[in-house]
């Protein structure tokens, strides 16, 4: 089985895109910064499958960026640091945060559509 036939990546990549559905849409500011978050840990834990690895259950976008580091992988630069999403997989929930602008939801549904992008394509590219 590829690692693009891994259940647990098309799992994965489905939630994923749920999230992105959600981002696409005026929701408010919390729950925009919510499924941003959950879009970015689902796909780290899609590659961390693709590589046959079990991926740790957190929110911490710094653990999954760890764990994908020992397997070498190398994760691009989207302009914006991956872990300045953690806080919103919890944060969000119970906070309101400050208010975002426009140009901010596009730079965050930026990174989700870049990130979404590379993952594809790593997961492609393995055995």
């Amino acid at each position: 089985m590829s690692a693009a036939q891994n259940l647990q990546v098309q799992i994965l990549f489905i939630k994923s895109a749920e999230d992105e559905a959600v981002i696409a849409f005026p929701v408010p500011d919390s729950m925009l910064e919510f499924h941003v978050q959950q879009a970015i840990e689902k796909l780290l834990k899609a590659l961390i499958a693709a590589h046959g690895e079990k991926y740790v259950y957190t929110h911490d976008i710094q653990v999954l960026l760890d764990q994908l580091h020992e397997l070498g992988e190398v994760i691009p630069d989207f302009g914006i640091a991956l872990t300045r999403f953690t806080k919103f997989g919890v944060l969000s929930r119970y906070d309101l945060g400050a208010p975002l602008l426009e140009d901010q939801r596009q730079q965050y549904r930026k990174v989700v559509a870049e990130l979404k992008k590379f993952v594809e394509a790593r997961v492609a590219s393995l055995p």
